[in-house]
């Protein structure tokens, strides 16, 4: 089974919630940036929200620009994986729970 790559996001309030399916990796990134970067655009935002549950990969480019968010919006920033997951290991290997809240899911979560 193919998976498509795709990042959708939007706001409400001030929690931009964005849902990545896929690959989430250096081939993706510049091409979800932009539109992400112009949807927050000089908004305060209280959250950042990230769905990763249907994310299939995640290397240091999208990791990378969770951090890139987080320096620049200080806003909390909320990770949602799949429990087993490759994006749950990845974030558990690089500490990155230091600084964003990772929840971990038994199953997708419902739109």
């Amino acid at each position: 089974m193919e998976t498509t790559d795709t990042c959708t996001h939007n706001r409400i309030g001030n929690e931009l919630r964005i849902k990545i399916t896929g690959d989430f990796d250096l081939v993706a990134v510049p091409v979800y940036r932009d539109g992400i970067i112009a949807e927050i655009g000089t908004a305060t935002l209280d959250a950042i929200a990230f769905d990763l549950t249907e994310t299939i990969f995640i290397d240091s480019a999208g990791l990378a620009l969770i951090i890139e968010l987080y320096k620049t919006k200080r806003a909390d920033i909320c990770v949602m994986v799949l429990k087993g997951s490759q994006a749950a290991r990845a974030f558990d290997l690089t500490r990155l729970t230091s600084i964003v809240r990772v929840e971990v899911l038994d199953r997708p979560k419902s739109d």
